[in-house]
């Protein structure tokens, strides 16, 4: 059982697919207890808001990206086009539909 100030939550059931747990919560102890289910949440728990006994949201972990900044840097070799430099007139008849 899990116990957030006078409120009570009981855990509802363990899911054991990925080594993830789930409880359910009212909305009443979910607005009490925010910060502790998203602490529990980004712990890998997925936590489920129920109205009564009814689900009606989960909160669950985001899966934070890796996104790293100058991937191919130095990598690339040679000069890549310039694209400020006007284009020659054959092209943009090309470019605008006309052969």
């Amino acid at each position: 059982m899990w116990t957030g100030g006078k409120q009570t939550a009981t855990l509802t059931a363990l899911l054991d697919f990925s080594k993830r747990t789930m409880m359910q919560v009212t909305i009443q102890t979910a607005e009490a207890n925010l910060s502790d289910l998203i602490e529990r949440a980004q712990a890998g728990e997925d936590v489920v808001i129920a109205q009564g006994t009814r689900p009606v949201a989960r909160l669950v972990p985001l899966r934070s990206s890796a996104f790293k900044i100058g991937l191919l840097k130095n990598e690339l070799k040679g000069e890549g086009p310039d694209f400020f430099e006007p284009i020659s007139e054959a092209d943009l008849r090309l470019w605008e539909g006309e052969a």
